[in-house]
Formats: C-alpha cells, structure tokens, sequence
C-alpha cells in the first residue's frame, strides 16, 4: 500500500507533481493508495492557491481516504453551511456519497470526530464509510491527560490501515484506529511509539 500525505503536494510544485506520479504508478501496478487529505492552507498559500485540482487528481487514485466533509466540500465544493458538532458526522456521511460517486476508485473513507473541552481534555470518535452503504461508527471516548495530541490523526490512519492490511473487519479496524489515535495522545512528538499488543490492550 502506497500512503500519501496532503502535506506532501503543499509544499510545492515539484512534491506535487512527485505525489501524483507516485499515486499513478501506483494504481498502474495494482498497489492499494492510501491518501490522508492532511489540508494545510498556509502551506497551500505559498504557492497555489486553488489546489482542489490537484488534491482531486490525488484522491482519485485512491482505496482509502482519510477524509471528512471538509475536504470533499474542498475538492468537489461546499453543498451545504450547516455547522455544529452533530453536523459533522451526518455532513461527513452526506459528502462521502458525493465522493464515492466523483471518485470510482475509492472503496472506503475514515475520519476522526473531535471535541475539545480544553488543552488536555478532548473526546474523540471516529467514523469508517464504505462505497457499499456500510457505516461503522465509534461515539466519542475521553482523552484526558493529553501529552501531545500531534500526530494523533496519522496514528489513526496508521491503525486503521493495519486493520485492513490484516484483514480485520471494520468494526474491529476503526476500534483499532481509534484505539491508536487516542493512545498517542499520551506520546510526547510525533510519532506513535507503541506497538500492536498496546493498542489492542
């Protein structure tokens, strides 16, 4: 499985360019493409400032997406200004309809719900959608006590992705991401330092 980072693209034309011909060989070759939209505005803003067609061109080789309403409001433009925290996964259900239909490649769409109650206590939920109708979805759990919540959105794309590079069901995927999500909540830097057996326990 090819992984690729919006981040990548935003920094500039070459990493852009880099990114869609890594997506492109990578579908040509039968590999699975994972795309985390990772939307960086200020990053955008250096140099494009209309980088929907690009991120478009990137998700459009994509299996799986990490992704919310926004950035399919982003890539495909906004349908709706309802806003709020129960909005946001209904929205998300809406736009991923939108999504599945715009891009045929694309088979499933995970993304985190996040609420925060203040710097060191957030409550986060996550939500799996599939190109079938399916839904998995997770209500939000305590974090409590957060060390560093950076890099908490690739520790769940991490864990999700394990769960389907393994084979497990999505119920059992998205409570894995999560799992992993919240637990590099209590991991200073960016990066998830734990292994498979502390993210089951």
């Amino acid at each position: 499985c090819l992984h690729v980072s919006g981040v990548t693209p935003a920094v500039g034309p070459n990493a852009a360019d880099a990114a869609l011909a890594a997506v492109r060989a990578a579908r040509a070759r039968g590999t699975k493409v994972s795309f985390d939209g990772n939307f960086r505005p200020k990053l955008w803003a250096t140099w494009n400032d209309t980088p929907a067609p690009l991120l478009r061109g990137l998700l459009a080789e994509a299996d799986i997406a990490f992704i919310d309403h926004r950035d399919i409001d982003l890539m495909l433009g906004a349908e709706t200004s309802e806003t709020g925290e129960h909005a946001s996964a209904e929205r998300t259900l809406q736009a991923s309809a939108r999504a599945f239909a715009a891009f045929p490649h694309l088979q499933r769409i995970a993304c985190t719900q996040r609420t925060v109650h203040s710097v060191d206590r957030h409550a986060l939920g996550a939500l799996l959608v599939r190109r079938d109708g399916g839904v998995q979805r997770i209500d939000a759990l305590p974090v409590d006590g957060i060390v560093d919540r950076i890099g908490g959105g690739d520790a769940f794309a991490a864990g999700v992705l394990h769960g389907v590079l393994s084979g497990l069901d999505d119920a059992r995927t998205l409570a894995f991401g999560l799992a992993a999500a919240r637990l590099k909540h209590s991991v200073p830097g960016d990066f998830n330092l734990v292994g498979e057996s502390d993210v089951t326990a």
